[in-house]
C-alpha cells in the first residue's frame, strides 16, 4: 500500500471517473483528463488522514504533512464569517499578485520562478491568473499561446497540451506555497464560445487543479462588452441580464461539479459588488470589486467595502489601482488602497504591477496603458510595501 502526505496530489491512470472513499466514508468522485500525449487521467487528494479507496481497487494509506509549505501544513482556503482560514482554521489573508499572461509564453518558468522568489519574500500569499485566453486579445493571438500551443483547437474544443504546460506552471506556484487563483477567461469569451464550451474549459479546470489548494474565480471583468456598437446603450441591459443568467449556470455549474468545493468567486467591471450584480447567488462564496485605475474609483472602494461590512459579508478588492499604470498610482496609492481594504474588514486584496500584469518584456505589450517592462515592475516600491503591512498584521510570511 502507498503512503501519501495529507493534501498530497495523486495522478492514477483511467478514462472513467474514480470514487475516492476517504476514511469517514465520504465519497470524492475524480473526473478523467486527457493530455497532450493521449493518456486519460485522474487526480485526487485527502483531507483526511488513514486509509482511502478507490473504485479500481487501490488503496492509499495517508498521513500528516510534516513539511514547511503551508498549503498543505495548514490546507486548502475555506470562507469563515467575513475571513479566510486554511482547512485546520488557521487565519490566512489573500494578497495576490495578478499574473493575466502567467500562464502564457510571455513569461518562461524561470521568469515566474524570480517572480515567485520575490513575492514569496514579500509576503504575498496567491497568484491570480487566466486558465485559457488572457484579456484584450484575439482567441488564437500568439500571445495566448504557450509550449503546448492555444487553449482550443480551431473549433474550440479543449486542448490537451496547452494545459500539460499551465500544469507546471501552477505546480510550481504551490511549491513556492501560494495559492493559485485561477480565472477561467474573460467576460466576454462567453458570447464567442458559448455557456456549453465555457462549462467544458471548467470541467477541464476542475478535473486537473480542484485537487490541489487553488482558488477559483469564474472569469475577470464578466460584465464587461467589447466592440460594441452604437446600439450598446440601447440594449445594454438586456445584454447585460443575458451575460449574467449566462455566467450564473457556469457559476452554478461548477458549484454542482467540484467535488472539493473550493472558493468561487468572479471578478465585475462595472463599479458594482459582484453580490449584487448576480444578485446574491449560492454558489459565490466571496462578494468582490474592481475599484479601477482612475482617482475617482476611490469612493467606490470605499462605499462598497463599508456596504459588504455592514452586511456581515466577506469582500476582496480583485483589482484596484495597477501601480504604474499610466505612469501612476505609486507607493503612496499602493498603502491607500491596502489600508481602505484593512479598514473595511476585507478578507483579501489583489495588487497589479503594470508590466507584470500582462508580463510586458521591453516590447511596449498593452502599451495603451504605458511602457513597461515585468522586470523593472516587479521591483516597484509599492509591492513590498503591502506585503510587510499584511505580513506583519498577519504574521503570514511563507518564509
Amino acid at each position: 500500500m502507498e503512503t501519501i502526505t495529507r493534501y498530497q496530489t495523486i495522478e492514477e491512470a483511467s478514462k472513467n471517473p474514480l470514487a475516492v472513499i476517504l476514511p469517514s466514508g465520504k465519497i470524492i468522485f475524480a473526473m478523467p483528463f486527457q493530455k497532450g500525449n493521449r493518456a486519460w487521467c485522474v487526480r485526487f487528494s485527502s483531507s483526511e488522514v488513514g486509509i482511502i479507496r478507490l473504485s479500481n481497487g487501490k488503496t492509499y494509506r495517508v498521513v500528516p504533512y510534516k513539511g514547511k509549505n503551508k498549503l498543505f501544513f495548514h490546507g486548502p482556503i475555506k470562507v469563515s464569517g467575513r475571513h479566510l482560514i486554511h482547512d485546520d482554521n488557521t487565519p490566512f489573508f489573500y494578497l495576490a499578485d495578478t499574473w493575466w499572461y502567467g500562464m502564457t509564453n510571455r513569461a518562461s518558468r524561470i521568469d515566474l520562478k524570480t517572480l515567485l522568489k520575490d513575492r514569496k519574500k514579500k509576503g504575498f500569499t496567491a497568484v491570480q491568473c487566466i486558465v485559457g485566453v488572457p484579456p484584450e486579445i484575439p482567441f488564437f493571438s500568439h500571445e495566448a499561446e504557450n509550449d503546448g500551443g492555444h487553449p482550443f483547437t480551431k473549433t474550440f474544443a479543449i486542448n490537451p497540451s496547452y494545459f500539460d504546460e499551465v500544469d507546471n506552471r501552477i505546480q510550481m506556484i504551490i511549491e513556492y506555497g501560494m495559492v493559485p487563483c485561477i480565472f477561467g477567461g474573460w467576460g466576454h469569451h462567453i458570447d464567442v464560445i458559448g455557456v456549453r464550451r465555457v462549462i467544458r474549459l471548467w470541467k477541464e479546470i476542475i478535473a486537473r487543479y480542484a485537487s490541489y489548494p487553488v482558488m477559483f474565480c469564474l472569469a475577470g471583468e464578466v460584465d464587461i462588452f467589447w466592440h460594441m456598437s452604437r446600439w450598446k446603450d440601447l440594449f445594454s441591459s438586456f445584454l447585460l441580464r443575458k451575460r449574467i443568467a449566462q455566467w450564473s449556470r457556469v457559476g452554478q455549474w461548477i458549484k454542482d461539479h467540484d467535488p472539493y468545493g473550493r472558493i468561487l468567486m468572479v471578478h465585475p467591471h462595472k463599479r458594482m459588488r459582484a453580490f449584487v450584480l448576480f444578485h446574491y447567488p449560492s454558489w459565490l462564496d466571496i462578494d468582490s470589486i474592481q475599484s479601477g485605475h482612475s482617482e475617482d474609483g476611490r469612493l467606490f472602494m470605499i462605499s462598497a467595502l463599508r456596504e459588504a461590512q455592514r452586511e456581515g459579508v466577506p469582500i476582496i478588492n480583485l483589482e484596484p489601482w495597477y501601480e504604474g499604470i499610466r505612469s501612476n498610482f505609486g507607493e503612496k496609492h499602493q498603502k491607500e488602497a491596502i489600508d481602505i481594504s484593512l479598514r473595511y474588514g476585507a478578507c483579501g486584496h489583489a495588487y497589479g504591477a503594470h508590466g507584470v500584469w500582462q508580463m510586458a518584456n521591453e516590447d511596449n505589450f498593452m502599451g495603451h496603458w504605458g511602457k513597461s517592462d515585468w522586470k523593472t515592475a516587479y521591483k516597484f516600491p509599492g509591492s513590498a510595501l503591502i506585503g510587510k503591512i499584511i505580513r506583519e498584521r498577519y504574521n503570514q510570511s511563507n518564509e
